[in-house]
């Protein structure tokens, strides 16, 4: 996947992901105040994780259906 396309894809799922989160927080009471810091890293770091996948994924260490396919 083209950096460009990985990078747009992380954004929109990071977006999605957090608003579900942020939901689940909010259901559970949290304030306000720990939603926003929980906010300013969340979508980066989900954005991280998911760039490291697709690394994953095309250098073949999904290959066998499985972790560790490598």
């Amino acid at each position: 996947m083209a950096e460009s396309t990985t990078t747009t894809r992380a954004k929109e799922l990071a977006e999605a992901h957090w608003a579900y989160i942020r939901g689940i927080l909010e259901a559970h009471g949290i304030e306000e105040k720990k939603i926003k810091e929980v906010a300013y890293h969340y979508p980066t770091a989900f954005a991280h994780g998911y760039k490291h996948a697709i690394e994953d994924v095309e250098e073949g260490f999904y290959s066998d259906g499985g972790l560790g396919g490598k």
